[in-house]
Formats: structure tokens, C-alpha cells, sequence
């Protein structure tokens, strides 16, 4: 479980399973991501690479601080000091598909217009607000991120007893609007080929030194 007042903050501990993660919101722009891209190409590749090794330089570089109401990037540091930098993605309601829905405190499940997410190893989190919204000055929401399992977790136990008293299930309509929210209930493994393992291996930064030490000594 996250804490609240979520959408206010930079800065957020959440407790997902038996791990435990320091979130950090950051927000890109226009600016700071063509500049990436043009350095990316000019140096040939050198300048990703650098960024590649530094995590805090590649962050520092493409975003800027936030709060998680706004935020597009979010900064992950498990409990174990492994750090990882992923992008928040954002589902819209289209004009043909069934309304997006999220869980509601009481378990139910309410209408929104978005659904703000992004995958860390492999569990999908989504960004639910408060049902009562605390706004400040500039706008910015109470909310807190949620895995699928969370919600399930926190339901009152009559939510299920309403499901099995009825015994139908989920009718095509409610079955794809959760498919919207959280998608499959599936984890997908999607294996990296032989040369890309070859390849990131070999941009490590221990790699590289020892192709410079060789080049050097010709």
C-alpha cells in the first residue's frame, strides 16, 4: 500500500508484496527529450551509453522533479538499492470501447475519463485518486499507486459473497472494462534473444574499458 496525499508529493514508499519501493516522480518535456535524441545521434551513441551506466545522470538529464499527479516518468528503488527508471503511460476513454473504471475504496468500481499505469517487473500498477479529492492551489490530486492484487486485498468480504450469491460472474460488458484497467491476467515472458544479451553485456562499463585498454596498447 502506498501513503496519501500521494498526488502532492515527489516522493512515495510503497508496499507491494514483500518488497518494498521508493517511487519518485519526474516529468520530461519536449526540450529536454529532443535534446537527448540529437546528443544520442551525434556523439553516436556514446552519450546514451554514458547515460546508460549512470542512472541519477540519464534521470538528472531527461526530467525534472514532480509530483505524481503530473508526473510522466517515475523513478523505482527497490529494497535492495536496484534502481530502475520507467516511463507512466496513460490509457484515454475512446468513443467506442466501454468506459474505463478503477476500484473504489468500498471495493465497487467507478467511471473515469484516463487511467494513468506503468509495469514494474511485470505487475501492473495503476494510479487511482481519492473517490473524495483534496485539491490544492495548483490543481494537484490525492491518490496513491495499486496493483490489481491490492484492490482484491482491500475489498469487503461482501463484495464476494454478492458475486457468488448471484452466481453469473462478470457479464462481457464489466469483463471488458477490467480488461481495459488491468488487462490480461496473464504474464507474459517474453525472452531476449542471444545477441541482445551479447550486447548489453557488452556495454558494460568493464567491457568497454577492456576494448579501449586493448585499442591503446596497438
Amino acid at each position: 500500500m502506498g501513503e496519501g496525499g500521494g498526488g502532492r508529493r515527489h516522493h512515495l514508499t510503497l508496499e507491494s508484496g514483500e518488497h518494498l519501493l521508493r517511487l519518485y516522480a519526474y516529468k520530461s518535456s519536449p526540450l529536454r527529450t529532443g535534446l537527448f535524441y540529437f546528443l544520442s545521434i551525434a556523439t553516436f551513441g556514446i552519450f546514451r551509453l554514458v547515460l546508460h551506466w549512470k542512472q541519477k545522470w540519464h534521470i538528472a538529464f531527461r526530467a525534472t522533479r514532480s509530483t505524481f499527479a503530473f508526473a510522466d516518468f517515475i523513478y523505482i528503488i527497490d529494497d535492495h538499492d536496484v534502481e530502475e527508471f520507467h516511463p507512466i503511460e496513460t490509457t484515454r476513454r475512446s468513443f467506442r470501447a466501454p468506459p474505463l473504471v478503477v476500484p473504489g475504496e468500498d471495493g465497487s468500481m467507478r467511471e473515469v475519463d484516463e487511467i494513468r499505469w506503468f509495469v514494474y517487473r511485470r505487475l501492473h500498477y495503476i494510479w487511482v485518486e481519492r473517490e473524495k479529492k483534496v485539491y490544492d492551489d495548483n490543481d494537484e490530486r490525492e491518490g496513491e499507486w495499486i496493483t490489481p492484487g491490492d484492490v482484491m486485498s482491500q475489498s469487503p468480504p461482501h463484495i464476494f459473497h454478492e458475486a457468488i450469491s448471484k452466481g453469473t460472474g462478470f457479464n462481457e460488458h464489466q469483463v471488458s472494462q477490467r480488461l481495459a484497467t488491468y488487462g490480461l491476467n496473464s504474464i507474459e515472458i517474453n525472452l531476449r534473444p542471444v545477441p541482445v544479451l551479447l550486447f548489453m553485456e557488452a556495454i558494460s562499463p568493464f567491457y568497454i574499458f577492456q576494448i579501449f585498454r586493448c585499442v591503446f596498447r596497438m
